[in-house]
């Protein structure tokens, strides 16, 4: 399978606040992420209007055309409940309320309406989620690599624009892989661990290293702060966020972020990573792994 039909995701994490100022970093990534989709939203909200019977199944309207839902999971006397509405207006203000109400996940979606009428061609999907059982939130971006590569400078300024007020503990831009791990968590283990284990831990280990790999303040400090960073060669780009963590932008275009230059960022950044050679495993349909199979504290003499 061609690396160019795999889609690709934008990732942030960081910690809920107790005062409650992480909903607007919430709020910012999703209205944020919306935004990239212009042509989308003007074909949902201008059209004749998507069939609100659609979210439940069935047909959801003329073949070719575009559908959108919100869906949000919100807390309440009964437990958490979950609602799923078609995109309108109205919805709009309605999934932003209860994000600022403190929903524990919301989420939005754009497909093209295949030949009977029901959800194909997935454009994009916007995600944010506080982890189950933790006091982090993972927001993210999933979106075809069509549209991804067709403008990736749009996506590193939406990420950037969220990155510098949240202080994140990490942040990635990369291909999809299965279950929200990074590259490097889809390969290293036992133990196996999944986001609700490593976002925690992201101040402490970093999770992977990428095209654009966004460390914590604590773990760009360990490796040495700004000065070090650039002065390894890793990295096209090297800045510090305005709230707190790095941002590390291998190569200009992510095409070029090839073997040598994920080496390159491997070596710079192995004294923050797990310990552990990855293992070798090709599931057929897999996104390329941008995975060097070398345990990075024994390469180094650590």
């Amino acid at each position: 399978m061609n690396a160019r039909t795999h889609d690709f995701r934008c990732e942030l994490d960081f910690e809920v606040r107790p005062d409650g100022t992480h909903t607007a970093h919430v709020e910012r990534w999703f209205l944020g992420a919306l935004s990239l989709f212009p042509t989308a939203m003007e074909q949902v909200l201008s059209g004749s209007g998507l069939d609100p019977a659609g979210i439940r199944g069935g047909v959801c309207g003329e073949p070719g055309s575009m559908w959108g839902f919100f869906r949000a999971e919100v807390p309440g006397a009964r437990g958490v409940r979950s609602f799923a509405r078609v995109i309108t207006a109205k919805n709009q203000d309605w999934i932003v309320d209860s994000i600022r109400k403190g929903a524990l996940v919301v989420e939005a979606g754009f497909s093209l309406l295949d030949r009977y009428g029901m959800p194909g061609e997935r454009l994009c999907r916007i995600t944010a989620e506080r982890l189950e059982d933790t006091d982090w939130f993972s927001l993210s971006l999933q979106v075809s690599s069509e549209i991804f590569l067709s403008d990736q400078v749009a996506y590193l300024d939406f990420v950037r624009s969220v990155a510098e007020v949240c202080d994140p503990s990490f942040g990635t831009i990369s291909y999809a892989y299965s279950l929200g791990k990074t590259a490097l968590e889809s390969r290293l283990g036992p133990p196996w661990r999944p986001p609700q284990e490593s976002v925690p831990a992201s101040r402490s280990y970093l999770r992977g290293y990428d095209w654009l790999t966004i460390c914590a303040s604590e773990l760009g400090e360990k490796l040495g702060g700004l000065s070090a960073l650039r002065a390894g060669g890793a990295f096209h780009s090297a800045e510090r966020l305005g709230a707190g963590g790095f941002w590390l932008l291998a190569t200009p275009r992510h095409e070029e972020y090839e073997e040598d230059a994920a080496r390159k960022v491997w070596r710079s950044l192995a004294p923050c990573l797990r310990p552990g050679v990855p293992k070798r495993m090709a599931p057929l349909g897999e996104p390329p792994l941008p995975v060097i199979y070398e345990d990075a504290r024994e390469a180094l003499g650590s």
